[in-house]
């Protein structure tokens, strides 16, 4: 549906489906989005940093007590 939706989008600036190798997209990795019918299937595609970073530190900050004590 993300594909979809996205098409829809650019087709608005008349950017047709042959100049689709020309564009790179970013996003999360969310499956809806990189799956094997997602973004990756018509465009280039590359997982967003900045979310991989935010997982990592909520994971080690959800992980730790207010004094800092692993839990």
């Amino acid at each position: 549906m993300v594909l979809e939706e996205f098409s829809k989008g650019i087709a608005v600036f008349k950017v047709m489906a042959d100049m689709y190798q020309q564009i790179i997209m970013v996003s999360d990795s969310g499956s809806n989005c990189c799956g094997a019918n997602g973004i990756p299937s018509a465009f280039y595609w590359l997982a967003c940093l900045d979310h991989k970073l935010a997982v990592v530190l909520m994971t080690v900050v959800n992980k730790t007590t207010k004094d800092g004590e692993w839990r």
